[in-house]
């Protein structure tokens, strides 16, 4: 636009309708049934990817949490050693 001659002003007023029809597009793009479908499958599809990678995770995190943890102490936590035969620190 610099070489357009327009002074900023002009520029700024112009780049700020371009921004408020952009909005108005996204809006009405995000309102459409076929987007709101597009971003659930593309949500399913990550989901599913990172699936098999979550549940490696929580079996690591379960088997550092004995199974009655609801019902101990926090002296019980630190003091009794987790299903995998390891002590829990004191300060969490």
């Amino acid at each position: 636009l610099q070489a357009s001659g327009l002074d900023e002003f002009t520029m700024q007023k112009k780049y700020y309708a371009l921004e408020e029809e952009i909005a108005k597009y996204s809006t009405a793009l995000m309102l459409t049934d076929e987007w709101a479908e597009e971003q659930r499958m593309m949500e399913e599809k990550w989901e599913n990817s990172v699936h098999e990678g979550n549940m490696v995770a929580l079996r690591k995190l379960r088997s550092h949490m004995p199974v009655n943890i609801r019902n101990m102490t926090e002296d019980q936590l630190t003091g009794d050693p987790t299903p995998n035969g390891k002590q829990l620190p004191k300060a969490f």
